[in-house]
């Protein structure tokens, strides 16, 4: 059977910092009568271009649960978008054949999604030497008030945490287990992370634990893992950007997570403690 124009696509805007305005096409989202579609750049060359420091994986995470929902519910993919604003918007819609055949696939892809100096200027594969302080700063904060009992991982993911693997579940910083009793620790350190790349951490973090506190959606019927997102401080004297990324990681925290932590004080240093004794129960 042919293709017509039967069906409709919307573009997939990411922006960064939603308040600055910039903003780059990472996704087109497509619906056609018993079908649905989301193709997108598994590179992102674009988003690179703008915005460097945003972790491919995550948007790929995001990108691969609105797909699966897309398809599992037939909605109209606005709805299902509203979980990932603001920094997700969709354009129009638009008509487009369906069903979508190779040729259209490829036109749309280098149309929209595709940096044209990317086969120029970028490696097909890039690895990641940096190491990440902010984990290795959550580690050590773990080290001063936890268990010997309790077994430590770093970089937790799924098959550790719930003996299974789970797709599009990102890893989390630092994991703590006794017996049947997990807990995650995440966060952002404001002493290595410029305001930008916190934003973006935060919102990675945060899906995390969404989607740890809503696990049983997903066929899981063990313990929920217990979440903690810790706002780790370094500067002295904070401008108002500062200020303001800070009190938005624990709004967002407290949303999402059992306990947030500003550890920038002795009562947060404090409540951590606690928490990770009451949590994990020893």
């Amino acid at each position: 059977m042919g293709s017509s124009l039967a069906g409709s696509y919307r573009l997939v805007y990411f922006q960064p910092v939603p308040e600055y305005g910039e903003r780059v096409c990472i996704a087109l989202v497509f619906n056609g009568e018993k079908g649905a579609e989301v193709l997108y750049d598994p590179t992102f060359s674009k988003l690179k271009c703008l915005a460097p420091q945003i972790e491919p994986e995550a948007i790929k995470i995001y990108l691969e649960t609105l797909s699966d929902n897309l398809k599992s519910t037939q909605s109209d993919p606005s709805w299902l978008i509203h979980n990932f604003t603001p920094q997700m918007i969709l354009s129009e819609p638009r008509k487009s054949a369906w069903p979508l055949n190779d040729t259209a696939r490829n036109l749309l892809i280098n149309r929209y999604l595709i940096s044209k100096e990317t086969h120029i200027t970028q490696p097909v594969h890039q690895k990641e030497d940096k190491k990440d302080e902010v984990r290795i700063h959550l580690r050590n904060l773990v080290d001063q008030y936890r268990s010997p009992l309790a077994e430590l991982q770093e970089g937790a993911k799924t098959p550790w945490v719930l003996g299974r693997k789970i797709r599009r579940i990102a890893p989390v910083a630092v994991g703590l287990r006794v017996g049947q009793v997990v807990v995650l620790v995440d966060g952002i350190d404001l002493s290595v992370l410029t305001p930008k790349s916190a934003l973006n951490r935060i919102q990675r973090v945060t899906h995390t634990f969404w989607q740890y506190k809503t696990i049983r959606q997903m066929g899981f019927y063990g313990q929920i893992p217990r979440r903690i997102g810790v706002v780790l401080n370094g500067n002295p004297n904070p401008s108002d950007r500062y200020k303001d990324v800070h009190a938005f990681a624990l709004h967002e925290f407290t949303a999402e997570a059992d306990i947030a932590v500003d550890s920038s004080s002795p009562d947060g240093l404090k409540r951590f403690g606690e928490a990770l004794h009451r949590l994990v129960g020893v």
